[in-house]
């Protein structure tokens, strides 16, 4: 059952669910809803908030462990390229200059 906002436009009439009040819509409609009633639903709507926030929290920890463990393997795998990098520039230095040597003794060769 809904009832219209107070206050609202007549064009424009929004709702609310009577489950949000501390009334119950008994056999006549007027009944009250029990005290103990009422604060079990505020208690539990309070548990599961404390739950969202928990795991709201424990999943932003998980996002920042793996983001750590990223950061981690990025810098592990620079380190490699610049080691393979070292290792490659040496031997390609090594293959130019062969290279040119042996153009120099090609050359010698034809005159």
């Amino acid at each position: 059952m809904s009832m219209p906002v107070k206050g609202g436009s007549p064009g424009n009439l929004g709702t609310y669910s009577l489950s949000h009040l501390p009334y119950a819509c008994g056999e006549c409609g007027r009944e009250r809803r029990s005290r103990t009633s009422f604060e079990k639903v505020v208690q539990r709507r309070c548990m599961r908030m404390i739950k969202n926030r928990e795991l709201t929290a424990r999943s932003r920890d998980r996002k920042q462990a793996y983001t750590l463990e990223l950061e981690v393997e990025e810098t592990k795998l620079k380190e490699i390229k610049q080691e393979l990098q070292k290792k490659h520039n040496p031997l390609q230095e090594n293959t130019c200059s062969s290279s040119s040597s042996r153009q120099e003794l090609f050359q010698v060769g034809q005159s």
